[in-house]
């Protein structure tokens, strides 16, 4: 099928939303109207963030909306528009083509974040890189705005996309455990009310450890002190319910709690005052490091997470 083919039936499975859009999908590049915007892009790639064998091609370019679109949530802002750039090899299966419109049209409803737009080119793997356009609900949050006695809460369970991801990996696609890393969801249903009650958000993407890590870095550098974290391994564990993944050993339910990442879920840091089961996971403390208490006995957290440039 040719590129012209492909775009127009682009164009009609997505035909972008007439609330936002003044200009939509078909001219050079697609017009808004809308005043502050947060914007942020994210990529999804072949190889390095999914293998074909994960998941059928809709659920794939779904999640990959879900991905861009958890950025938004962590800036306390609400989607609205989105554009797609899509890689595809020479050769592609049209029913797979047709299932990444699906998943598009699917995710870009569910998260009301319509495809107003992108690009469709020839690629050596399959490709999203999804730029996604939100509204914040007020002052957007940042990573920066941490207090030392803030405490630090989850909206939700982290470890059980790195879980599934084992599974995957392992070649048990059909494994329970599997469902969690395909169904993850940008916690875009929560992010105002997390906007109200924040100093600082980030969403987990890369690994608790490591993302937790940054929102510190971030607010020692806006505050010119040093901020760290005591975290509440008992209270990660109860979260995660690893065991339903089948993980029982609790030292690798909390390696996956604190290193595994894509997630998506939220971590944000407000007033001591919202320390309250079963989102609290511990508190922000003056002094540098990262610290887990699990059964009584406290160790130093060593950062992992993913990193895109590690070396193998």
């Amino acid at each position: 099928m040719s590129e012209s083919r492909r775009i127009a039936r682009l164009l009609a499975a997505l035909p972008g939303g007439p609330v936002v859009t003044q200009v939509g999908n078909g001219d050079d590049a697609a017009v808004l109207r809308t005043p502050a915007t947060v914007v942020s892009t994210d990529s999804c790639v072949e190889g390095v963030h999914f293998e074909r064998t994960f998941a059928p091609f809709d659920r794939i370019a779904e999640r990959a909306l879900h991905a861009a679109a958890s950025d938004l949530a962590a800036m306390g802002a609400r989607p609205i528009a989105c554009v797609v750039a899509l890689g595809l090899p020479e050769g592609f299966d049209e029913h797979d083509f047709d299932a990444i419109v699906d998943g598009l049209s699917r995710g870009g409803a569910a998260l009301g974040m319509p495809v107003v737009g992108g690009n469709l080119t020839r690629a050596r793997d399959v490709s999203f890189t999804t730029t996604v356009l939100g509204s914040p609900y007020g002052t957007p949050l940042t990573r920066d705005g941490a207090r030392a006695g803030d405490a630090l809460h989850l909206t939700g369970p982290v470890g059980r996309a790195g879980a599934g991801l084992a599974r995957l990996l392992a070649g048990s696609a059909t494994h329970p455990a599997a469902e969690a890393w395909r169904g993850v969801r940008a916690r875009v249903d929560v992010a105002a009310e997390v906007a109200s009650l924040a100093h600082a958000c980030i969403d987990v993407s890369d690994g608790l450890g490591l993302d937790l890590s940054r929102m510190l870095a971030a607010s020692s550098a806006a505050r010119g002190v040093a901020l760290g974290a005591s975290l509440d391994g008992d209270a990660l564990l109860a979260q995660a319910r690893l065991h339903e993944l089948g993980v029982d050993d609790p030292a690798a339910a909390l390696a996956l709690c604190l290193d595994a990442g894509e997630d998506y879920e939220l971590l944000y840091a407000a007033d001591a005052s919202t320390a309250k089961e079963p989102t609290c996971i511990g508190r922000v403390v003056e002094g540098a490091g990262v610290e887990v208490r699990v059964g009584g006995v406290v160790q130093a957290v060593c950062v992992r997470g993913f990193d895109h440039f590690r070396p193998r």
